[in-house]
């Protein structure tokens, strides 16, 4: 979850939170498991996603670490990375494991 697009007028929380329930009820029931979220600090500052819904994180925060005790699965750390046999720029992330 995160900003992107060309304005800065941002819907307010609860449209958001209530399109988000109705995703996660549909995808969740799909797939028998919960939904791990990809959460951007500033839409989870703007959001409180993670107190309306309680799931896994997946942290993209480029410029920092994560706070301590900040919860988090999945730390994207860069989306600049390099790996051997793939041409071009990679997301590097650390897990804290399942």
């Amino acid at each position: 979850l995160e900003f992107c697009g060309n304005t800065r007028e941002r819907p307010a929380r609860e449209p958001v939170l209530r399109e988000l329930a109705a995703f996660l009820k549909r995808v969740e029931s799909a797939h028998q498991r919960p939904a791990v979220f990809y959460l951007l600090p500033e839409f989870q500052s703007r959001y409180a996603v993670r107190e309306a819904f309680p799931r896994e994180t997946w942290l993209r925060s480029l410029w920092q670490r994560p706070r301590a005790g900040e919860n988090w699965r999945i730390w994207q750390y860069t989306p600049l990375g390099r790996l051997p046999g793939i041409q071009g720029d990679v997301d590097l992330n650390l897990t804290t494991g399942w």
